[in-house]
């Protein structure tokens, strides 16, 4: 071209031959840019999008208002495209969860304005991801209440289980364990359900929720085979877990319940030191020596000759501290 003037007039007449086309703004507007800047090719842009209606050529305004410093404007725009054409709408959201992700100010007005009454189900599930980019929990837990309540059956499984990833890809604890309760609740048996409640422990765990954790944890064992590896562990992991805080009488019965069915549990070693050491702190001495009656290992034998120098009998700490010295390594038995 000779001069901007013909490169003007090349352009419209390139539009002039098919103006129901998208494409043809499209490529005016990305000659526009590099010729006239982002000003005039956004009214390139605009043109087509008054000709095509709904969210056309959204993703490429919104990357033009981009590149134009104009973050939040870009935002509202992809937000447009989420409603349009299929082929445009992943893109428009990657683009949006990115930006959101680089200015985390911006990113409760944009999710507002996404999940606003009447909004569309990609709409909100963008606010979602962009909520959890810019790490607003709550607000990604609210709305994903809301979609997965006004999905049927079938469509709120699938939405659930990309949630769950959603979740756990951006360390969203919360999240992530309502997802999993949701997804419990419509598990009710099989090995699926022991699945979700082992991770619900964890994720729980994780949570700082240990009273969930345990509920979950007991669900799952009792769901396996009894004297099974995987139900003995699952029972240690609970006595372990409730040794710090639960009632002290209640895990001797289920100390006493877990040995009687695992009466060779290597885990009764420590969870037996961790039963009598709650009692011995209380001042309960005779029950803290009860606790460690009969269970083998290292671990017990030295706690009871502990407990035997403080009851002033010599003879007894010796013979234990040498048990325990046999199993311990080098280090603990020579502290």
């Amino acid at each position: 071209m000779d001069s901007l003037a013909e490169l003007r007039s090349a352009a419209q007449s390139w539009i002039a031959q098919n103006p129901a086309s998208p494409d043809s703004y499209r490529e005016v507007a990305r000659v526009y840019e590099r010729a006239f800047g982002g000003e005039e090719a956004l009214s390139v842009l605009r043109r087509g999008q008054s000709r095509a209606g709904g969210g056309v050529l959204a993703v490429e305004a919104g990357d033009v208002l981009l590149r134009l410093d104009r973050p939040l404007e870009a935002l509202m725009e992809w937000a447009r495209a989420l409603d349009g054409p299929d082929a445009q709408a992943p893109g428009a959201l990657r683009r949006m969860v990115r930006t959101g992700g680089e200015h985390p100010g911006l990113a409760p007005a944009v999710v507002r304005e996404l999940a606003a009454e009447g909004a569309s189900e990609a709409r909100r599930r963008a606010a979602i991801e962009i909520a959890l980019e810019a790490r607003l929990q709550p607000e990604a837990l609210s709305l994903a209440e809301e979609v997965a309540g006004d999905l049927p059956e079938r469509e709120r499984e699938g939405f659930l289980n990309a949630l769950l990833r959603l979740a756990e890809e951006k360390d969203a604890g919360q999240l992530a364990l309502w997802t999993l309760q949701q997804l419990r609740r419509e598990t009710p048996r099989g090995s699926r359900a022991r699945t979700l409640d082992r991770q619900i422990a964890v994720t729980s765990l994780v949570a700082g929720d240990t009273v969930r954790a345990l509920e979950a944890r007991e669900r799952y064992a009792r769901g396996l085979p009894e004297r099974s590896p995987e139900r003995r562990r699952a029972l240690a992991e609970m006595i372990r877990l409730e040794t710090a805080t639960g009632a002290p009488l209640a895990l001797l019965d289920r100390f006493a319940a877990f040995r009687e069915e695992f009466p060779n549990a290597p885990e009764a070693d420590p969870l037996a030191v961790a039963l009598s050491a709650r009692f011995r702190e209380n001042g309960d001495l005779e029950t803290a020596a009860f606790v460690l009656e009969g269970v083998q290992g290292p671990l017990s034998a030295q706690e009871r000759a502990w407990l035997a120098l403080e009851a002033d009998n010599r003879e007894s700490a010796r013979i234990n501290l040498m048990l325990a010295a046999r199993g311990l390594p080098a280090t603990e038995a020579t502290a």
